[in-house]
């Protein structure tokens, strides 16, 4: 479940970082030669050694214990490395070299995952940076508060953080070398002696992580990643030598994806390429990939995720490498969630004037689905064609134009990119490979995001989703116990709900759809789901409001309607049959042609109306009990409209407490649209007032009620002074009475 605490950076609030106003103009700082070492390839059995061999053999047993130690280093626990690192399995021509070297050009502390350092998570600021002030709902003080949708997004970057920050190391590496980022703006002259303790310059690296799942960035990249080896290798070495951009290099196994920044490419031979890196999991090593361009395919030992995973390792082909230039980070980023929002009227804080503005964000013009299980595990369907989007064993298949599908750096995760305007069923299946942890999948869509998690992935089972412009659906995939999330970036407050607290079975399905009014509506087909809850909050541009709503119910074929006022209230409205009509105005409810006057349960869900305690708020309070029934702030005692609904008190025949607000000449206790006083049978219940001993169905004797009433009446006249000399003003009185009082019923009960 998403957490909604908003966590501000100590020091980065008033500083942003360089990254986000630059283009790429400087040249790379002149090449720095280096010396390798060689080390003795074993021969075939059967080889007879030159002379230059034999000459060369008393060395052998020396460099073998060097070799040795190389592999030891390889797989051992992540450290800052000594010269020993540098010694290589065999030396070829140097065709490239930029001049980086991970010492002093990476950093000095390892990748890391998990929640080691929570400072470096993405808040509402850094969203700024990334997309403008359009993602915030207002400033409190140098901070953003972003909206709903904009704060779900965050939270799922920083849950894919947690498998490690590779991608934002590689970049931030790069942009220093190539002086688009400054050292010095965190504390030292070199990457290599910037601290881990930084909160600016952690975020910073987070906000690098994050561009490479979005627009234009994800597309480039992902165009690499159809290019034959020797292509790649080929602009891996124009840029090493042009001073003009510098690259990442990403690499993808089993595990998933990793980030490395390349300095060095020897040519072994034809076709056969020496890749050196660095890698963020070893700090001020010196790694290296080999590249057999002839064969499509590449190696790597030592690889993993971030230090606290076992390396191992990792051998790929064409389509498990890509690079990305560090220029296409700094192109206009397309907010993937962004919609009619505008920044807040309250002024943002000024940050320091930078050198370059960087050219404002765009909304995005496609879905992005964003999900922690594995691509292979995700499948895309156009509706229309039924033509697929996948990863299977033989690698990615692309039937939708303009569709892709990313495996993420520094984590097992899966980014899908789909172009909006089109239906999608999507999917979260079994691979055959074991699963742990819960799944989630999360879509970002114009102005609104859509999700579920808390989701078991069983054998053989998948979990579905439908995608169109106006909602989103759910089916379960054997029983779940899911969490729906909804969140908004529209004009005014904005909303975020959690949909929990229920049980859904195999095959049915949990909708969330958006009408031409912005509300939005939860429904579902599941006869055995009850109830449910929504918890979350309204974030508007003045304060935050908290949502908190229980039991809420309508039926199986009906649907809860939630619409976040200009104010930041949220209007509750059930809708029993699903005819667009609110149940408080719809006089059959459930729509089975029985009007609700005569109809023992109007909505509908198996429990009969007078079994049923109304609670108009959804507070968990039945309204009997409940000082504020529509927990509008305002107590009942004082509130002219109980329930909310649009109708005075006084004038409502059903207010929230059930209780009869109208005069008695108004009346109707079966709400048949007849007056008690015109009305032949009060209470409907097929017994002639006449010969019904309890009218109005109250439990209370008729002979009772009127020897009550008429006591109260014999008070009234002597405190008034007699019934003759009050008549004569009564109706008079009636009137001042009800201005007087706020024309509410409560107020003379109280």
């Amino acid at each position: 479940m998403l957490n909604l605490v908003s966590r501000t950076h100590s020091k980065a609030a008033n500083r942003v970082s360089p990254f986000y106003d630059r283009k790429l103009s400087r040249p790379v700082p002149t090449a720095v030669t280096f010396t390798d070492v060689s080390v003795t390839v074993p021969r075939a059995a059967g080889h007879r050694s030159s002379k230059k061999e034999l000459a060369m053999k008393h060395t052998k047993s020396v460099l073998q214990v060097a070799v040795s130690v190389v592999v030891v280093l390889a797989f051992a626990a992540p450290r800052v490395a000594t010269a020993g690192d540098a010694v290589k399995g065999a030396s070829g021509n140097v065709i490239a070299d930029s001049g980086f070297r991970p010492n002093p050009g990476g950093f000095a502390f390892e990748n890391w995952g998990g929640d080691q350092y929570p400072y470096s998570d993405l808040t509402g600021n850094d969203a700024v940076a990334l997309f403008g002030d359009r993602v915030c709902a207002r400033f409190d003080g140098n901070n953003c508060v972003p909206t709903a949708a904009a704060k779900t997004w965050l939270g799922q970057m920083n849950e894919m953080m947690k498998g490690g920050h590779c991608e934002g190391m590689a970049a931030l590496s790069a942009a220093f070398y190539v002086k688009q980022e400054t050292p010095a703006d965190f504390g030292g002259k070199e990457a290599f002696q910037l601290s881990p303790k930084d909160d600016a310059l952690m975020s910073t690296i987070s906000a690098y992580f994050a561009t490479q799942a979005l627009e234009p960035v994800q597309s480039v990249t992902s165009s690499t990643r159809e290019w034959p080896l020797q292509k790649i290798v080929d602009s891996l070495v124009a840029s090493l030598k042009s001073g003009k951009d510098y690259p990442t290099l990403g690499i993808y196994g089993e595990a998933g994806g990793h980030a490395v920044t390349p300095y060095k490419i020897e040519q072994l031979a034809p076709g056969s390429y020496r890749v050196f890196v660095y890698d963020n999991n070893y700090p001020g090593a010196e790694k290296y990939i080999d590249i057999d361009a002839s064969q499509n395919r590449w190696s790597y030992a030592g690889a993993a995720l971030n230090p606290s995973e076992d390396p191992a390792p990792w051998q790929g082909a064409a389509g498990d490498m890509d690079l990305t230039q560090l220029s296409v980070r700094y192109e206009p980023l397309a907010c993937p969630f962004c919609g009619s929002h505008q920044p807040p009227r309250s002024p943002a804080p000024k940050p320091p004037a930078p050198s370059h503005p960087r050219q404002p964000s765009k909304p995005s013009d496609s879905y992005s689905v964003i999900t922690p299980s594995r691509c292979s595990q995700v499948q895309a369907t156009r509706k229309k064609d039924k033509k697929q989007l996948s990863r299977g064993k033989n690698g990615a298949k692309n039937e939708i134009p303009g569709a892709t599908m990313a495996r993420l750096r520094g984590s097992r995760g899966c980014y899908v990119r789909l172009p909006a305007n089109e239906q999608y069923d999507l999917a979260l299946i079994d691979d055959g490979r074991p699963v742990t942890g819960l799944a989630q999948l999360f879509v970002f869509a114009l102005g609104q995001v859509y999700g579920v998690s808390n989701l078991q992935l069983g054998a053989n089972t998948s979990q579905s989703f439908s995608l169109g412009q106006m909602g989103f659906s759910y089916q379960a995939g054997g029983t779940q116990r899911p969490t729906i999330v909804y969140a908004t970036d529209t004009t005014g407050p904005n909303a975020y709900y959690e949909v929990s607290g229920f049980e859904i079975h195999d095959g049915y399905s949990f909708n969330a759809e958006t009408n031409d009014e912005g509300a939005v509506t939860f429904s579902d087909n599941d006869p055995d789901l009850d109830s449910f809850d929504i918890d979350g909050e309204v974030i508007g541009e003045t304060a935050t409001e908290e949502v908190d709503l229980e039991d809420l119910s309508a039926s199986d074929k009906g649907e809860v309607e939630l619409e976040v006022e200009d104010d930041g209230d949220v209007d509750v409205d059930i809708d029993s049959d699903a005819d667009g009509t609110e149940d408080e105005k719809d006089l059959d409810d459930d729509n089975d042609g029985a009007p609700d006057a005569s109809d023992k349960d109007d909505d509908n869900d198996g429990i009969a109306d007078a079994q049923e305690n109304e609670d108009e708020d959804h507070d968990g309070t039945p309204d009997a009990s409940d000082a504020d029934d529509d927990n509008d702030g305002t107590p009942d005692a004082s509130d002219v409209d109980d329930d909310n609904d649009g109708t005075p008190d006084a004038q409502d025949d059903d207010s929230a407490d059930g209780e009869a607000a109208a005069s008695a000449d108004s009346e109707d206790t079966d709400h048949d649209g007849t007056p008690d006083a015109s009305d032949a049978d009060d209470d409907n219940d097929g017994t002639p007032d006449a010969q019904d001993a309890d009218d109005d169905n109250d439990g209370a004797a008729d002979a009772e009620e009127e020897e009550g009433a008429q006591d109260d009446s014999d008070q009234g006249d002597a405190e008034g002074g007699g019934e003759e000399e009050g008549a004569s003003s009564e109706g008079d009185d009636a009137s001042d009475d009800s201005q007087d009082d706020g024309g509410g019923d409560d107020q003379g009960e109280e």
